[in-house]
């Protein structure tokens, strides 16, 4: 698997998804809650991550995209996404464009 940080989820039932390696990088140092990057808010990623939820059990994941319209786009996209599964998801809110 390419996407930046995926060895540090596998214990984890909270995770963060982020678009960069520095902005996962920043987001477990802020919060001490383990992060992937994806490369990108464009980035095809949908049935990476509906596997993760599914096989490790991920049952909290905080978007964590860049304040920009791509970001805010994939946050909903993601969300959609997620609906049919047992995961709460929520959005980092945030004043500025990177976590």
């Amino acid at each position: 698997n390419n996407l930046v940080g995926h060895h540090l989820i596998k214990e984890a039932d909270t995770i963060g998804i982020c678009e960069a390696p520095i902005d996962a990088a920043s987001f477990y140092k802020s919060f001490q809650i383990p992060a992937i990057a994806i490369g990108g808010s464009k980035t095809k990623v949908n049935s990476y991550i509906v596997n993760m939820v599914k096989e490790l059990g991920i049952k909290n994941i905080i978007l964590a995209f860049d304040n920009d319209e791509s970001g805010i786009a994939a946050n909903m996209a993601l969300i959609e996404l997620l609906k049919p599964y047992e995961v709460k998801v929520n959005v980092l809110t945030q004043s500025h464009k990177d976590v």
